[in-house]
């Protein structure tokens, strides 16, 4: 078992949609491709775990990181009825020792199992609902780690992982006898060269295994006399390159490195040997290791929890702020309609860095310019272009003008399948009945986008997604789109209407039209249609044309 902590610690949504999506993108094709089977949650609720880090006021928010089990370890799991469960007991014990109340210790928990092993991917807010202040379970390298800290964590971190191997009989990665299946060769990676990579370390292995490479010159050597050249040696790697190739490749490890093979073997025993003498002490090493984490919660947060019961006192507005936020959550993703959700969804696809936007913003400002109904969608079509772009962080400007633009495009697809919809000529009401619908879907989608990455979207000089924003947005937005849907609805049966007298009207005009031009004429049905004819191409000369505007109308 392995327990990896991520760096990501900002836009807990998404550390959210990458535990819950059922789509991934393979660092080997480039592709996204499905989860199957999709992911699995387990514990916790991610609306409420999303409104819990979206309310803390500092930088890092969250703590996601997961526990990986080989495919043996996967099948010993699942054929275990309760082990999985008590997995996450262990770590929620471990994450939060010292901890008194268990309404203080929130975890989300989601299981992939797609490449036929078990993952536990699991987040924890960077708060202390015990006593309100900042906590961060575990002191991996971020920006702001204070010096020595990451030295607690990795010990720390070794003696959970020693005591669950031990004590559900898993596969330890520091064990010797198996650390090569965890840590293969750490190759500098470039797409052009796999083949030949794959080669090259396959062609090694076997020379190993076979006797016939005893050292890293032996390697050298060897590569050498098939036309390589050896462009660098450290202490633990070298890299090597065929003419073929534009760029070398690094292979790095002990096997790699300036030792014999025969030093590396007795390195090896030698760290079994330890290895297996520890084992015995591992429960109690834990054990140390959670006294000691419990006694530096006591020493941070235990005055404030015994002095206010925080759990159960806390701030009776934050309560509040945070309610609002959880439901506000739970009303737009339930009522949202299946194409907008469509619409947000591929939108951050095609532009995966959207996910960025709300870590480069340090919060929005001003009042909301969105009216509260009654707009028909336009007033929130747009923040125009004008405003796109003009934040004065160039990154964040970019990620503006690629959403806008992206949205004009879907604007337009949308606008040209409802025209579809209206067979013949079209009056200016129906054609802003077409507008006013496409912006408020629009308006609608950039809404469902800003929930997800966190970044006001539907008002991008406001920056951060604000709760109050989102609630105004909740309620204005429905009610444009209810408007603008109603209207079209009307426009439609008028439109229907209109061509239906239309039909009858236009022989009228012809007739009328004849008559009054050629007096005393006797009709035949081939004179009639010939002049008919002719009579509506004059009118399309006279129509005037229409300028092309954002939606293609």
């Amino acid at each position: 078992m392995i327990h990896g902590v991520s760096r990501h610690t900002t836009v807990a949504v998404a550390a959210i949609d990458y535990f819950l999506s059922e789509e991934y993108l393979d660092k080997e094709s480039g592709e996204w491709k499905p989860r199957d089977p999709a992911p699995e949650l387990l514990e916790g609720d991610p609306i409420q775990m999303r409104a819990l880090c979206d309310s803390l006021s500092y930088k890092n928010k969250y703590t996601s990181a997961v526990l990986s089990f080989t495919k043996e370890e996967t099948d010993l799991i699942n054929a275990t009825p309760g082990m999985k469960e008590a997995l996450i007991e262990e770590l929620r014990g471990f994450v939060y020792a010292g901890f008194k109340n268990d309404d203080a210790k929130p975890l989300l928990v989601v299981q992939h199992s797609h490449l036929d092993r078990l993952e536990l991917h699991y987040m924890v807010p960077r708060v202390n609902l015990e006593s309100g202040l900042s906590f961060s379970p575990f002191p991996v390298r971020y920006d702001d780690t204070p010096p020595g800290a990451v030295n607690q964590f990795i010990p720390q971190n070794n003696a959970f992982v020693d005591h669950i191997c031990e004590k559900y009989g898993l596969q330890n990665p520091r064990d010797p006898a198996i650390e090569r299946e965890y840590r293969p060769p750490n190759f500098e990676k470039f797409s052009e060269n796999k083949e030949i990579r794959r080669e090259v370390v396959k062609a090694l292995n076997e020379l190993i295994d076979c006797g016939k490479v005893k050292s890293r010159d032996d390697m050298t050597d060897f590569l050498k006399s098939h036309g390589a050249e050896i462009t660098r040696q450290g202490r633990d790697y070298f890299s090597v390159k065929f003419p073929e190739m534009r760029q070398a490749i690094k292979l790095k490890g002990e096997l790699y490195g300036e030792q014999s093979f025969d030093t590396i073997k007795a390195n090896f025993e030698q760290r079994k040997e330890n290895f297996e003498s520890s084992r015995e002490g591992a429960g109690s090493r834990y054990a140390a290791v959670l006294d000691k984490r419990a006694s530096e919660i006591e020493d941070r947060h235990g005055k404030r929890t015994d002095e206010a019961e925080r759990a159960k006192d806390i701030d009776p507005r934050a309560e509040r702020e945070l309610t609002e936020t959880a439901e506000a959550l739970k009303d737009e993703l339930g009522d949202i309609d299946s194409t907008i959700n469509d619409l947000a969804a591929d939108c951050i696809r095609e532009n995966p860095g959207l996910m960025k936007a709300g870590g480069l913003s340090a919060g929005g400002g001003g009042g909301s310019s969105i009216p509260s109904g009654g707009g028909g969608g336009s007033s929130t079509d747009a923040v125009s272009d004008t405003a796109v772009g003009k934040t004065g962080n160039a990154i964040l400007d970019e990620l503006i003008q690629a959403f806008h633009s992206w949205k004009k495009a879907q604007a337009k697809k949308a606008a040209a399948t409802i025209v579809t919809t209206f067979e013949g000529k079209k009056s200016s009401a129906t054609t802003g009945g077409i507008m006013n619908f496409v912006s408020a879907i629009g308006a609608k989608v950039a809404f469902k986008v800003s929930i997800a990455t966190g970044y006001n979207f539907v008002e991008p000089n406001r920056g951060k997604l604000e709760l109050e924003d989102m609630k105004l947005y909740r309620k204005s937005l429905n009610e444009d789109l209810k408007e603008a849907r109603r209207e079209l609805k009307e426009l439609a049966k008028l439109h229907k209407a209109e061509n239906q007298v239309q039909a009858v009207r236009e022989p009228l005009a012809i007739v009328e039209k004849l008559k009054a031009d050629n007096p005393g004429l006797t009709f035949k049905s081939e004179a009639l249609r010939a002049a008919a004819e002719r009579w509506k191409e004059e009118q399309k000369e006279r129509k005037p044309k229409r300028r092309d505007d954002e939606y293609g109308l």
